[in-house]
């Protein structure tokens, strides 16, 4: 069945069925695999919108077909999914090799059709993309691109000038040309991360697997959504930091999005797959007011399920009393990179030990039912004995706060 676009989303090493790889230090923070299967919510943002418009499109997430079968036919399914755009995620480094290789085959097996490259790694490397690789047509740079995206449907469909689809970066008479952004009064509007269209497609487009957001999703769903666009800080490594969101993305940086939509998406996965939610931002960072008004929107609704909660710094307890009230199930999470507060300041993240140990106690005490924490490697005068101090850090922690 045709599409108008199909959103592909390749794992992070494209042979990786070929290869004996090791994966080396790679924690399980999302419900996914060291292939990164897990696409972006984007996806179904982008999609539903698509839909909403009079758009036709579907999701086909190749990390997932290919993991669940070792004799899974990349090219023979490829075949099989005509459209006349192929959107293809660059988002995170890691699915470098996957992002390309792919594109190379969609685009020796449809020749005559487009390919898109959309993410942050893609926005900043947008020109060099084009510049270096043959099989991508365009990249959509930036983020909120649900309207952008349909424009460029439009555009292709009607094979008329590219000039009219904003943060559209393309090649013309030998020359790569980046568009002018979209200024958008309301850039958050048209987003909505829908569950029930993936449901659907799965029924129309008889492609279960192809739609699923991650491999061991049907065993164990987990819906999300998000609070904001950027952010407030500006930790060192991170490509989602304000500086980065401003500079790259948008030009506005936090974009807070409206409490109601935000619980009106955990509304739809209650009815739709009646999971956890994980919410994407650091609610205490918003503010009372916003959280505030958040939580009262979820219990007004009787939205009873599971939220896992991410925090960039740890709450205090006015926080985890409030949250409580409102929400009887909830889990934490934090990255505090290094139990080593010199190394930990210079990617950005200024608080204590003794402060994060607090706000665990604090969770704890109104109730979370786990509080994750988060350590890495390669940080800024990071050496090998701190890595060895974080591994008895993280036992002291266990052992005092567990």
């Amino acid at each position: 069945m045709k599409s108008d676009i199909a959103f592909v989303h390749a794992p992070s090493i494209y042979d990786f069925r070929r290869r004996p790889l090791k994966e080396g230090p790679i924690g399980d923070v999302v419900p996914s695999t060291p292939l990164f299967e897990m696409y972006p919510v984007g996806f179904v943002s982008m999609l539903n919108h698509a839909l909403e418009e009079g758009f036709s499109g579907r999701i086909s997430n190749l990390a997932v077909l290919m993991l669940s079968d070792d004799t899974f036919d990349v090219e023979r399914y490829l075949k099989g999914v005509d459209a006349d755009i192929y959107g293809i995620d660059l988002h995170w480094l890691p699915h470098v090799h996957g992002a390309f290789n792919v594109a190379k085959v969609i685009k020796r097996i449809h020749p005559d059709k487009k390919v898109v490259f959309g993410g942050f790694s893609s926005s900043y490397f947008a020109e060099e993309i084009l510049a270096a690789n043959e099989a991508v047509d365009y990249v959509l740079a930036g983020d909120l691109l649900e309207k952008q995206m349909n424009s460029l449907i439009d555009a292709v469909q009607r094979e008329s000038n590219l000039e009219g689809v904003p943060n559209l970066v393309y090649r013309r008479n030998g020359r790569i040309v980046r568009n002018p952004p979209l200024k958008d009064p309301d850039p958050t509007a048209a987003e909505f991360i829908n569950y029930q269209i993936l449901v659907k497609n799965s029924i129309k487009y008889h492609d279960v697997k192809g739609h699923l957001p991650y491999y061991s999703w049907i065993t164990n769903p987990t819906g999300m959504t998000l609070v904001q666009h950027g952010c407030q800080l500006n930790c060192g490594f991170c490509g989602g930091s304000n500086f980065a969101y401003k500079n790259h993305y948008n030009y506005i940086s936090p974009l807070r999005r409206d409490p109601s939509r935000v619980a009106e998406e955990i509304e739809v996965v209650k009815e739709t797959i009646n999971s956890p939610v994980f919410i994407a931002g650091d609610l205490n960072l918003m503010g009372e007011k916003y959280y505030t008004t958040l939580f009262e929107e979820i219990k007004n609704r009787g939205i009873d399920l599971p939220l896992l909660t991410e925090y960039f710094a740890p709450p205090g307890e006015d926080y985890f009393h409030t949250f409580s009230k409102y929400v009887p199930q909830f889990m934490c999470e934090i990255s505090p990179d290094s139990s080593n507060q010199k190394i930990r300041s210079e990617t950005g993240r200024y608080y204590s030990n003794s402060e994060l140990e607090k706000s665990i106690d604090t969770a704890r005490k109104y109730g979370s039912r786990k509080f994750d924490v988060y350590f890495s490697i390669g940080l800024p005068l990071q050496r090998k004995s701190d890595v060895l101090d974080d591994t008895d850090y993280l036992e002291k922690l266990i052992a005092s706060h567990g």
